[in-house]
């Protein structure tokens, strides 16, 4: 069985696709990066030889003035659909961007 945080390596197309962390930054916040956390929420059993279609969402940006300048807070959930079409997996990152 798959251990929380250990569901493949991200692809498409043989590659691997840029994050929503590379496209805030892109977008102008911060670049400096702390992990703030992230939580699982397990549906189904994810062993080896599934297949997992991620669908990565930004849920939640928040701007606060800390004393090392202007931060940001942003959650990022991701679903994980395996190939039967059965929720598997929902995570929910927390990123402190300063």
């Amino acid at each position: 069985m798959c251990p929380p945080g250990f569901t493949g390596w991200p692809v498409k197309g043989g590659r691997i696709t840029e994050g929503p962390v590379e496209l805030l930054v892109k977008s102008g916040a911060p670049s400096r990066l702390l992990d703030g956390g992230v939580e699982f929420e397990f549906f189904e059993p994810i062993g080896a030889g599934d297949i997992l279609v991620a669908s990565t969402t930004i849920s939640d940006i928040t701007e606060k003035q800390t004393r090392l300048g202007r931060t940001i807070f942003a959650t990022i959930e991701i679903t994980y659909v395996n190939q039967n079409g059965n929720l598997a997996l929902e995570a929910k990152h927390t990123f402190i961007m300063f």
